[in-house]
């Protein structure tokens, strides 16, 4: 067309980010440009003009409805990954409660199973047998403790209270 130059610019807020250009001055205000060509969502094809006729224009405009569609096939490609990126999460989520519910019921069953056989008043357990019933809740609470303290420290990264830093360490470590 002769131009100068040409961008595609898209209102962010009181600014304009410049999505695409050409030509030997980046247009990054629509003011700068010649004239103004609306497209969608707050964007617009600011040109540098040259010469346009009247059939450049409808041909320019043409390509504009190009870029529209363009943008819009981008924003709807970039809300299909969001929503792919949500479904996988949800999935994850799933089975990570089942896995999670699966470890917690364990220690628990083993706890409870322990304690109501030493409340049992109709058995007379040996202190060797009430000895390996008080070890076994002992180290099932233990379990418990650590997987509970390992989704509280989990949940927290996740929500960022707490920022994980990569760093070398030797393998001694």
């Amino acid at each position: 067309f002769g131009l100068e130059a040409a961008s595609v610019l898209r209102r962010d807020g009181d600014s304009w980010v410049t999505l695409a250009w050409d030509g030997d001055t980046v247009l990054d205000r629509p003011d700068k440009g010649s004239e103004i060509i609306d497209l969608t969502g707050g964007a617009v094809l600011v040109i540098l003009d040259g010469q346009l006729t009247t059939d450049d224009r409808a041909v320019l405009r043409a390509f504009a409805a190009q870029i529209v569609q363009a943008l819009e096939r981008v924003e709807l490609e970039r809300e299909a990954d969001s929503a792919e990126a949500m479904a996988e999460t949800d999935r994850l989520r799933t089975a990570l409660l089942g896995a999670v519910s699966h470890d917690l019921r364990t220690p628990l069953a083993t706890i409870k199973a322990s304690v109501t056989s030493l409340l049992e008043t109709g058995v007379e357990w040996t202190p060797e047998q009430t000895s390996a019933f008080l070890r076994a809740i002992l180290e099932e609470t233990e379990r418990l403790d650590r997987l509970v303290g390992r989704l509280l420290d989990a949940s927290r990264v996740q929500v960022g209270a707490v920022h994980v830093f990569f760093r070398p360490v030797g393998l001694d470590e």
